[in-house]
């Protein structure tokens, strides 16, 4: 198996953990951006070890005033705000219509490289696109559309939002090319940054005092963002993009398993169809 898709893998792998423990920590009353923040400021700090043990720090001497400005910009756009929209509707719907919804990000990341990267859009992508487009239906609607309450629809569309954002910055972060280990440091310490500035300004901080939540922090922080993300950027970048995009499409199935174990969720049908 090629490196790309073994990295590939390993995030999906990863990632099909974190709306579970995401909805774990917000019923045990931990604020969505402080989450955010928490578990940005750790994955900066891991992301910034690493970058400097493996060496690739000296890339960081290639990149002037403009290249970190647009990196700057692609964190605020594909962490920090991809995130929060992401755990707004952790918040108001549950782990499986979460991470299903989110997942058109894939769809989204091969129609934004087509527009930007010039990658053809072939017949079998538009149709893989639109069979993903309904199951969003499916599972929004669960058959009867007339069950939306507003909740669901600001749950729903801040799903809808995080997949936009999240499929135009891999696209743009495929485009640059940048070195993945300078540039995910720098994502997260631009998201830790307006996290943070946010969390002070709503003064809605509480102190962590379960084991199970700092344990929660500590792994959404470690591994589902810093090495998740490393591994996913490094295989869209290193392979092809569709072929990779699809690899993801596992992690609402390992969602569901997760959240069957982690929280107890009944696995809904409209989820499985």
């Amino acid at each position: 198996m090629k490196k790309e898709y073994i990295l590939a893998v390993s995030a999906v792998v990863l990632w099909g953990t974190l709306s579970p423990v995401s909805k774990l920590l917000f019923n045990n009353a931990l604020p969505e951006m402080e989450l955010l923040f928490l578990s940005s400021v750790i994955a900066a700090a891991v992301l910034a070890l690493v970058t400097l043990f493996s060496g690739n720090i000296k890339y960081f001497k290639e990149y002037g005033f403009k290249d970190t400005a647009v990196m700057a910009a692609f964190g605020f756009l594909g962490i920090f705000l991809y995130t929060a929209l992401y755990n707004f509707g952790i918040a108001n719907l549950s782990s499986q219509e979460v991470c299903i919804i989110n997942y058109l990000w894939s769809v989204t990341t091969v129609i934004f490289c087509c527009i930007i990267l010039n990658e053809k859009f072939t017949l079998r992508k538009f149709a893989a696109a639109a069979v993903s487009f309904s199951g969003i239906v499916v599972i929004v609607s669960r058959g009867d559309l007339s069950s939306l309450n507003l909740s669901n629809l600001r749950g729903v569309f801040a799903c809808f939002g995080a997949a936009l954002c999240y499929g135009l910055f891999s696209a743009l972060n495929k485009k640059k090319a940048y070195n993945q280990y300078c540039a995910m440091t720098v994502y997260y310490i631009v998201s830790a940054i307006a996290a943070g500035i946010i969390l002070m300004v709503s003064k809605e901080f509480v102190p962590v005092d379960s084991l199970i939540t700092g344990l929660g922090i500590a792994w959404i922080g470690i591994f589902t963002s810093a090495l998740a993300y490393l591994f996913w950027c490094m295989a869209l970048v290193g392979g092809n993009t569709a072929k990779i995009a699809n690899i993801a499409y596992f992690t609402p199935f390992l969602t569901i398993v997760f959240a069957k174990i982690i929280l107890g969720e009944e696995i809904s049908l409209f989820a499985v169809l």
